[in-house]
């Protein structure tokens, strides 16, 4: 499946915490990228239980989860299909770099958003 094909199938399906958020669906690009399960030991059902799963394994942010399979990268390295670390209010949230490398597909619970690849705070290399 391509990047573009993933991103449109994920924008049709409702947010749910542990099924389908920023963090599963970002996990799930890689998955099928590079057939790496960045989630492997770190399965959550709610937003409370993920953020008690981070602390049980020493980890602030679900960022981190990927920083210990994918190599970091400034933001504006960063490529199509590339995972972004967008600062959030309350937590990070974590995106994907559409084609073109200048704007990122994140999800969220008030559904799907594009953003320029400024407002990224860094992000990790996804390489098949």
């Amino acid at each position: 499946m391509q990047l573009t094909d993933y991103i449109k199938t994920a924008s049709a399906r409702p947010f749910r915490y542990g099924r389908h958020d920023c963090c599963t669906v970002a996990a799930g690009w890689v998955l099928l990228a590079t057939g790496r399960d960045v989630l492997e030991g770190h399965r959550y059902t709610t937003l409370r239980e993920g953020v008690a799963l981070l602390a049980a394994h020493g980890m602030r942010s679900h960022a981190d989860v990927f920083a210990r399979v994918l190599p970091r990268a400034a933001r504006l390295l960063l490529r199509a299909g590339d995972i972004a670390v967008i600062e959030g209010q309350e937590r990070d949230a974590l995106g994907i770099v559409l084609p073109g490398g200048e704007r990122v597909f994140c999800f969220r619970r008030g559904g799907v958003a594009t953003i320029p690849i400024t407002a990224c705070k860094h992000g990790y290399e996804v390489r098949g």
